[in-house]
């Protein structure tokens, strides 16, 4: 039985999409967490002994010791705390959208690392890291708005979204997806005066 008494620690990058979506589930179900913010290109020195493999978000709890993967971490605080993913027959449909949003971040990285980290970038790496950008979120927008709201309530789905959608603008300014994918601009928008959206964005965006 896991203490609920004692907090989290969390480790996380403030530009991480994937720590960003731990920090936002976290929030939403009233789990009790100390953060600490890392710059993942120069990382404390301890921070790689318990997570060799760098990963932000990196969760730590005495009775589960250090858990990184933003997918893996939200299926165990489903599996305690539930409240994750919605009860209803649109449970499935909802976690199908948010691997594909997990993908657009996925991509994104790849885009970004490639295009800004690699002085003599690969133009064919390049376009298929910003064409599965692209295509994932053209498919993201023909879903039916069920699956991002329920119950009053914005969806995992929904979040994973707009967080994807977030680093999208940061990382790829010169695509503007807005323009083009109306529904999901909408939600975006809706999404502005969010509090817990406007705290855990990155400065930079």
């Amino acid at each position: 039985m896991l203490n609920r008494q004692q907090p989290f620690r969390l480790i996380a990058s403030i530009r991480s999409p994937f720590a960003r979506r731990i920090r936002v589930v976290l929030s939403r179900l009233q789990i009790p967490v100390e953060e600490q913010m890392i710059e993942v290109f120069s990382p404390p020195h301890d921070f790689a002994i318990n997570n060799p493999l760098g990963l932000v978000p990196a969760l730590y709890h005495p009775d589960w010791g250090w858990v990184s993967d933003s997918g893996a971490l939200l299926e165990m605080l489903e599996e305690e705390w539930g409240g994750v993913w919605p009860a209803s027959n649109h449970r499935r449909d909802v976690r199908q959208a948010s691997v594909w949003a997990v993908g657009v971040m996925q991509s994104t990285v790849l885009y970004f690392q490639e295009t800004a980290l690699h002085e003599f970038p690969n133009e064919r790496w390049t376009q298929d890291h910003l064409a599965s950008v692209q295509d994932t979120l053209r498919a993201l927008n023909t879903i039916s708005p069920e699956i991002f709201y329920f119950q009053s309530k914005w969806t995992q789905a929904a979040w994973d979204c707009v967080i994807a959608l977030d680093y999208c603008t940061f990382r790829i300014p010169e695509w503007k997806w807005e323009e083009e994918l109306l529904q999901l601009a909408k939600m975006y928008g809706q999404f502005q005066d969010d509090p817990l959206f406007q705290r855990t964005r990155p400065v930079a965006i």
